[in-house]
């Protein structure tokens, strides 16, 4: 009877979410020359089940705004679930647990960087990224880290 109760709870506790939401720390790298550059940093699912649809024009799969960068840093916080959406429908759920790359898209000129690395959130509690709005190669590598504070 033990046993089986530790059974149940280990796998209760495996099947359970992280207490915590996971962070990104981005860095502005367009803060070098000068004044900063307003970046919208947008999360997209990178697993291969919502690659169609998109509903950012010009970017193929599905995302949503994580938030903006307008100084030389800013921490963003990951949403434990966000709903993909279209014409008002939801259509699945993305979670923490799903992979995802990062966006950087200058506010004013709607210039957008190549995608980072990707990456699964949940998988530590915190992540950090140097984001440009120059071109300077796809996969820009995305890092764990200590959680940042939004």
């Amino acid at each position: 009877m033990k046993a089986a109760a530790v059974v149940l709870l280990v796998t209760l506790a495996a099947c359970s979410p992280k207490a915590y939401a996971p962070t990104v720390l981005v860095t502005n790298e367009t803060c070098n020359a000068g004044q900063c550059r307003s970046l919208q940093i947008l999360a997209f699912d990178a697993s291969s089940q919502y690659q169609s649809a998109p509903p950012f024009p010009g970017v193929s799969g599905w995302g949503f705004p994580l938030g903006d960068v307008t100084s030389a840093s800013a921490c963003l916080t990951f949403p434990h679930s966000t709903p993909l959406t279209l014409n008002g429908q939801t259509l699945a759920t993305l979670t923490v647990a799903d992979p995802f790359t990062l966006i950087a898209r200058d506010t004013l000129t709607l210039i957008e960087a190549p995608r980072t690395g990707t990456f699964v959130p949940q998988d530590a509690q915190g992540w950090s990224v140097t984001l440009d709005t120059a071109p300077v190669g796809p996969g820009t590598p995305i890092a764990m880290d200590k959680a940042c504070t939004p």
